[in-house]
């Protein structure tokens, strides 16, 4: 019986995968799930995203452009079915947390430079998935 041991890229690379499951799993439920709290007036009842023949409006009176830029984008997609909607939340969230981890794994790396990378690349990992 052999040991498994991982080298250090084979590390990284499995607690990123790990983590991008752990990220998806959360919201497995969400596939097939309908609106809820604030998605009807956001996107049901909002007429502001049905068209996107005038872009730049969504930078003029709203407080959010970005985020309702991105609801008319998924409209002119999907119109109303909310699997586009949490589709493009679960790929939001898997960059949120990639990018998140290597931001503190680099951090960990200028602030402890003698750390073994496994300890820095877990330590990213479980901070990352908090």
């Amino acid at each position: 019986m052999s040991n498994f041991v991982l080298n250090d890229k084979q590390t990284i690379f499995f607690s990123r995968l790990l983590l991008a499951v752990l990220v998806s799993s959360v919201y497995v439920n969400s596939w097939h799930g309908a609106f809820l709290l604030d998605d009807q007036i956001t996107i049901v009842d909002n007429e502001a995203i049905r068209s996107l023949s005038l872009p730049w409006q969504f930078w003029d009176n709203v407080r959010r452009p970005i985020f309702f830029l991105t609801i008319a984008l998924n409209y002119s997609v999907g119109k109303l079915d909310p699997f586009g909607y949490h589709l493009f939340n679960l790929l939001v969230h898997l960059a949120a947390s990639q990018v998140l981890y290597l931001i503190i794994s680099k951090t960990c790396l200028r602030l402890r430079p003698a750390w073994p990378l496994r300890q820095r690349d877990w330590f990213a990992f479980f901070a990352a998935a908090i």
